[in-house]
């Protein structure tokens, strides 16, 4: 007995998946996520705790540590640019009441 394929059918199944792969990654990669400082902070706490099971693998824990990482340095970032937002503010009503 011999099994025949439908190329037809494999690669019109292909194609819709990758438009719905294509449609979510789009909507994940244009949607801002606005995190602040704190969520950040937190983010990183947690994974710095996965990068300590020692039941994991080698590299996910290096994953993990990365992922701390990036989730610091953008705590650190988020943290400057409120300090900057709200230095900005209160010279800019200043300036307002007196006119």
């Amino acid at each position: 007995m011999t099994l025949r394929r439908s190329w037809a059918g494999v690669t019109a199944g292909t194609h819709s998946r990758a438009i719905i792969n294509y449609r979510l990654t789009k909507d994940r990669h244009t949607t801002e996520m606005v995190q602040t400082a704190e969520q950040h902070s937190k983010i990183s706490k947690r994974y710095d705790k996965l990068a300590d099971d020692e039941n994991m693998s080698l590299e996910q824990r290096a994953k993990f540590a990365r992922n701390a990482n990036c989730h610091r340095i953008l705590a650190r970032l988020s943290q400057v640019q409120s300090d900057r937002d709200y230095t900005i503010q209160p010279s800019s009503l200043a300036l307002a009441t007196a006119a």
